[in-house]
């Protein structure tokens, strides 16, 4: 029963061929339907256009009778106007006369006068009382025209009719209004002047006056529309607005029709007329003849249908289904199976060779991936990294020889046991311990996933595994196995840890320069003072050696923050393009002070000009520290050679050496002849706080800052040594083409006083004091603020005297930027100058212009002294 109802569903399903065939069926007959819609519309526009036309041409047929009738009443007025019987105007005569004329034109419902009062004095039909005429449109507008006038709708006063009223002014020989002349019309027999035209059926014909009320109506409905005021209706108010033209809108019956309307000439006569024309009366044969042919083209399709079943049965269902029937054999396995279809030439003939071919084709595919998969196979055993496929009891069920190499242990013992036992000889999966595992991850998402393991090799020695998962799926999405990789990373997990000792040499300098920040200010406290003193003292005082000690140990101390601020890279670099061989020659008289009388120093610079971008004050601070180092090594004397040259760095090089980078160097070697070191001790030189000498010899930050130093400039450092035989250490710093600067000795002015009042801005108690006492000793006024926001408000107190804003960038709350920017809000031309520890994080995080002044703690008082009287005389 189901495969009955299988089948009956498919003979109605989309996929059905002879549905599809049906379709096609109606593929072929919807264009001529369109086709045949199309036409239709043509021909619906064409008649909708000639009906506009005959409209127009309607309208225009009727606005020329009734023009006609116009001009004729306006000349037999005329006529009458001109006659002696109006020129005397005496009412009797008069009335006689029009009585007379009455007769001779029957149309007219009365023909009478009107004085400029507008009171009728003569009429042709006799007045049984006084009638005025006053209040009427056309008695107004003939006053002030002068000229031949047509009335809207009335209702006649003296004879009852509904009419429209026809004046022509009566003028003396003077030129002068005597009276009015009137003909009025009843519009029973106006209504014949149009018994001519012809509409078609539900077609209308309508005239108004000026005011939009209806003197006429085709067809005839008796006093319906007659006398009405239909000017809001929406064909009416167009005719009105604009006079003429063609339009679609609701008539007086509030159907729609094509509109073609039109008004007499001139203004004083103005009658509108407009023909409607019922687009459905008119479109009516049309649509009767798309009707029949949309009627014929399906019965056509009906029998088309017919045919194309009757067709498809015998000529393509039955082919089919021994096509089907050989393609079922096929798929159950027997690649024998062949058709054999009656008959040659048509199209079955050739799917079912083609199905033949295909057979055999697959035959030959089956041969070739078998061989193919052969292929893979020996692949999978060349490569280094393991591979293995597991099932989802994590059971494996393939392996190749990398990862039975991994492993040491033969396929055999690895084919259909668990991964974890194998791996990591576990006996049960990894995540029960809370481990990571890649292939169950795989398994449970159905995504790529990848950890890393730790093996041990046969020495104990720890060997890092990436193992990679790749889920597989059947035709229904289902994951059947996973493909794991396992990839030895040890390399790369070493690379990962000179990283991580990157970040933390990072970590440190960015302690270190913490720490440089507030020893700076206890420096600026201590070396401050201390210069005041040395400043009041006489130049023979006792105590002058004494101080000049503190000041030194000072300026070692500020050395020692200096180069912790290198090492922590918030120390401003000032780059310049000098030679090499000018700084290492021009310091070594201070290099020789600093290794003693004991150990030679030899300096040997190359012939050449080695052009780099550096700070020189840096580079001989590099100098300074290997020479201290050195001059240590070599306790009971020695030789230190300090040699200059320019070397090439190819790809060779880089590949032997495992360092560098591809360029021209200027290569400088420092070395000594001292006690060297062993392969341990050369492998942590560079590290912050670490020494081999005694405590309080050293501070382990020497070669750090070297370190430092070399690699701000782009270069690298490299030392070799061995125990006893010394050591020797190359920098290389990268060459460029620039012609370098002199470098010169600057010699400071002494420092001026003045008597300026100067806002100080210091949130260290200490350090405000210091500065104070150095202003106020030069004769300044000094007003304090503990911070910015007390600095604003001491400004804004003092903004008249104040002089010069010197400021601490950094400070709890507002810091010294922001006051400043406040400070220039209250006065625009106010001087500052900024003091702080942390020179390179002032310039990338407050932008600080570089024309102004700033000062580096420690602060030194000729320092301080000599920027303020600058920025105070700029």
């Amino acid at each position: 029963m189901k495969k009955l109802s299988d089948k009956i569903a498919g003979l109605f399903s989309f996929s059905s061929l002879r549905i599809r065939l049906q379709l096609l069926v109606w593929v072929a007959i919807i264009p001529v339907v369109l086709l045949t819609v199309a036409e239709s519309m043509l021909d619906r526009s064409r008649k909708e256009a000639e009906v506009r036309g005959s409209a127009v041409g309607l309208v225009n047929l009727a606005k020329g009778s009734l023009e006609q009738h116009i001009n004729n009443t306006r000349s037999l007025l005329l006529a009458a106007a001109h006659s002696d019987v109006m020129q005397k105007g005496d009412p009797a005569s008069l009335s006689a006369f029009l009585d007379d004329l009455h007769k001779h034109y029957p149309e007219y419902a009365n023909l009478g006068a009107v004085d400029l009062q507008g009171n009728v004095f003569a009429s042709a039909v006799p007045l049984k009382k006084p009638v005025t005429a006053s209040d009427l449109f056309y008695f107004q507008e003939i006053l002030k025209s002068r000229a031949f006038t047509v009335g809207g709708y009335q209702a006649g006063r003296i004879t009852g009719l509904e009419i429209v009223i026809f004046a022509h002014p009566v003028f003396d020989r003077s030129g002068n209004m005597k009276f009015i002349l009137f003909a009025s019309m009843d519009l029973i027999w106006l209504n014949r002047l149009w018994d001519n035209i012809r509409l078609l059926p539900d077609s209308t014909f309508t005239v108004t006056d000026r005011s939009g009320i209806v003197l006429f109506r085709y067809p005839l409905t008796g006093d319906k529309w007659v006398g009405k005021d239909m000017s809001r209706v929406p064909i009416v108010r167009t005719m009105l607005a604009e006079g003429k033209g063609v339009s679609e809108a609701g008539g007086l019956d509030s159907k729609y029709r094509i509109y073609a309307f039109s008004e007499t000439e001139p203004p004083q006569s103005k009658v509108h007329l407009a023909v409607g024309v019922s687009k459905k009366a008119a479109l009516a044969p049309i649509n009767k003849m798309l009707a029949f042919s949309l009627i014929g083209i399906g019965l056509v399709a009906a029998l088309g249908l017919f045919l194309a079943r009757l067709f498809s049965n015998r000529y393509i269902i039955k082919p089919i289904q021994a096509l089907e029937v050989a393609a079922g054999r096929f798929a159950s396995g027997d690649y024998s199976s062949r058709i054999n279809m009656p008959g040659s030439g048509n199209e079955f003939n050739l799917m079912g060779a083609a199905f033949n071919s295909m057979a055999e084709t697959i035959e030959r595919e089956i041969a070739v991936r078998e061989k193919s998969e052969a292929l893979t196979k020996n692949i999978l055993e060349t490569v280094d990294e393991g591979f293995i496929i597991i099932d989802p009891d994590y059971r494996i069920i393939s392996a190749n020889r990398a990862f039975c190499e991994q492993m040491d242990m033969p396929l055999c013992d690895i084919i259909g046991r668990h991964c974890y036992e194998v791996s990591h000889h576990l006996e049960r999966p990894c995540f029960m311990d809370d481990e990571e595992c890649a292939v169950r991850d795989s398994f449970t998402t159905g995504a790529t996933h990848r950890n890393i393991h730790t093996h041990y090799d046969k020495e104990n020695t720890p060997v890092y595994v990436e193992t990679k998962s790749y889920p597989i799926k059947d035709s229904t999405g289902n994951i059947t196995a996973v493909i794991e990789t396992q990839t030895n990373v040890t390399e790369k997990r070493k690379l990962e840890e000179q990283l991580r000792h990157a970040h933390k040499m990072e970590a440190i300098g960015t302690l270190a320069g913490g720490i440089a920040h507030d020893f700076n200010n206890m420096l600026s406290i201590i070396n401050g003072y201390a210069g005041l003193m040395q400043m009041h003292m006489k130049p023979d005082d006792p105590q002058i050696p004494r101080l000049n000690e503190i000041l030194a140990a000072g300026e070692r101390a500020a050395q020692l923050t200096k180069g912790l601020l290198t090492f922590s890279r918030k120390l401003v670099m000032e780059i310049k393009t000098v030679n090499i061989n000018e700084i290492v020659g021009g310091f070594n008289k201070m290099l020789a002070r600093i290794i003693g009388e004991d150990i030679e120093l030899r300096i040997i610079t190359a012939d050449e000009e080695l052009t780099a971008r550096v700070d020189t004050g840096q580079i001989e601070q590099v100098l300074m520290n290997l020479a201290v180092n050195a001059r240590d090594a070599m306790p009971k004397g020695g030789a230190l050679t300090i040699e200059t040259r320019s070397v090439e760095i190819d790809w060779e090089f880089i590949k032997i050496y495992d360092y560098g980078a591809p360029g021209r160097y200027a290569l400088i070697t420092v070395s000594d002849s001292g006690s060297g070191m062993d392969a341990t001790t050369l492998g942590r030189i560079f590290d912050p706080y670490f020494t081999t000498k005694e405590l309080g010899k050293g501070t382990g930050l020497g070669l750090a800052i070297v370190y430092g130093i070399v690699t701000r400039h782009n270069g690298f450092i490299r030392c070799y040594s061995e125990p006893g035989q010394g050591t020797s250490f190359r920098i290389y710093l990268p060459l460029v083409m620039d012609t370098a600067e002199k470098i010169e000795a600057e010699q400071a002015p002494a420092p001026k006083g003045g008597a300026e009042t100067i806002l100080i801005a210091e949130d260290d108690a200490n350090v405000r004091s210091l500065i104070r006492n150095i202003l106020e000793g030069f004769g300044y006024t000094v007003i304090e603020a503990v911070d910015g926001n007390d600095a604003v408000e001491k400004f804004r107190a003092n903004k008249d005297k104040i002089r010069l804003f010197l400021s601490d960038l950094i400070m709890p709350g507002k810091n010294g930027m922001d006051a400043y920017e406040e400070i220039k809000g209250i006065r625009q031309d106010t001087r500052v100058i900024f003091i702080s520890g942390y020179a390179r994080e002032i310039i990338q995080r407050f932008g600080i212009d570089e024309e102004i002044e700033f000062i580096s703690k420690p602060v030194l008082p000729n320092e301080l002294l000599r920027k303020v009287r600058k920025e105070l005389d700029r």
